[in-house]
């Protein structure tokens, strides 16, 4: 059961950084009305795709402990 919640960790936290970077980038090179969120806010886009990163991160060494 841990492995399997390690996993969701690490797919919610890759979809969390996919989607805010996505929105950063975009809004950056000045494509804002494509970008998911619309560029609402640089520094939204910034620390949430850090928290998704983190927790992709944290997600994949507490998987590794597990196997």
């Amino acid at each position: 059961m841990q492995k399997v919640l390690c996993i969701i960790g690490m797919v919610c936290g890759v979809l969390v950084l996919l989607l805010f970077l996505s929105d950063l980038v975009l809004s950056f090179a000045g494509m804002s009305t494509i970008s998911p969120l619309k560029g609402y806010s640089w520094m939204l886009d910034a620390v949430f795709s850090l928290g998704g990163g983190g927790l992709a991160v944290v997600s994949f060494f507490t998987y590794r402990e597990q196997v």
